[in-house]
């Protein structure tokens, strides 16, 4: 790991194993408006810089090239009390960068830096999203892997109420759970108010997202099937991809839908707000999955196309999003910087 300080602003260490699936655009709105520290990302998995660059990412080797660093890596470890190869990468790249803070995003990777707190003695603070916090399935096994992280990190952020209510029924300390509101730049999205010019010309209806369970795109499928016999001339498209797009192809052959159903795959950012500006209705249901994966609110994709004019399903957490037109203002890292951080 390479790492030469070229700033004088001070640094916070982001954990982020995975940087960063095209789904997770909020980490990178987080990341990309803070102001008053740099933020530098740390991954084990480098995807699509392209379409989230950053100055500062340092991509961390997991796998020794040969006996001897595996050897000395294992050494170290143990001398370090850190439990995993993969826990020892980042304990040693939060020791040489120095930083006033940790930041994991997810609660997996903050159960990952409970070590680095306790033995670096730097606040931790972990922000949960939503899959992280399930509501139903095995919430033992999730219940003990948070449990270290419960008793050691000094805050835990999530976008919304409802989440809060469940990460707290998980175990956390309710009064370091606070809500973080996510912070859209709407400056750079104009407003466009939405009309059908002529009588019969086509309404394009538009969803966005990972084509998983908790996402609900089965539900439009079919309720759009009853709208389209209704309103011939409406159309309906698909941003994203995911697991369930075969089924979901089928399921639009099944209700002879694939004149007016298209599917458009993953989007650049340029792209995917392009075609918002076509569309005149947004549509975005969400369920509790089966294996009890949630939205950790209202899918941000709802705010960023709320300004340019679409109307949207009704949002189980409306106020979890916010608009600024400085949205690391929002981010409190300063005055969370100003308490006492006891030692755990």
């Amino acid at each position: 790991m390479r790492w030469r300080r070229k700033t004088s602003r001070r640094v916070v260490a982001h954990l982020k194993p995975d940087y960063l699936p095209l789904s997770e655009t909020f980490v990178y709105e987080i990341l990309r408006a803070l102001t008053t520290f740099t933020p530098v990302v740390l991954c084990q998995e480098l995807m699509h810089r392209e379409h989230f660059p950053l100055s500062h990412i340092i991509h961390l080797r997991m796998r020794p090239t040969w006996w001897g660093e595996r050897l000395s890596d294992a050494l170290r470890r143990r001398i370090a009390g850190v439990d995993t190869i993969f826990a020892y990468k980042y304990y040693r790249a939060v020791k040489t960068l120095k930083p006033v803070l940790v930041h994991a995003h997810f609660g997996p990777s903050g159960a990952m830096a409970v070590p680095i707190r306790r033995k670096l003695g730097l606040p931790l603070i972990t922000s949960f999203y939503g899959y992280d916090v399930p509501v139903q399935g095995k919430l033992s096994a999730w219940r003990e892997l948070y449990g270290p992280l419960f008793e050691a990190g000094d805050l835990f952020l999530v976008e919304g109420p409802c989440l809060r209510r469940h990460l707290i029924a998980l175990g956390a300390p309710p009064e370091r759970v606070t809500i973080q509101r996510i912070a859209i730049d709407v400056e750079h999205i104009p407003f466009r108010p939405r009309r059908v010019a002529r009588r019969g010309e086509c309404v394009q209806i538009l969803q966005v997202g990972r084509m998983v369970e908790k996402k609900g795109f089965e539900y439009t499928v079919r309720a759009f099937a009853e709208v389209h016999r209704a309103h011939p001339h409406t159309r309906l498209l698909f941003i994203g991809d995911g697991p369930l797009r075969p089924s979901l192809q089928a399921l639009v052959s099944e209700l002879k839908l694939d004149r007016v159903v298209r599917f458009l795959g993953f989007q650049s950012r340029p792209a995917y707000m392009a075609i918002a500006e076509r569309c005149h209705i947004l549509v975005q249901p969400s369920v509790t999955a089966s294996d009890g994966d949630t939205e950790g609110g209202a899918p941000t994709v709802c705010w960023r196309c709320r300004p340019p004019g679409c109307l949207s399903s009704p949002l189980v957490t409306p106020t979890s999003l916010t608009s600024s037109s400085r949205g690391g203002a929002l981010f409190w890292y300063p005055s969370a910087m100003r308490r006492r951080w006891p030692k755990r």
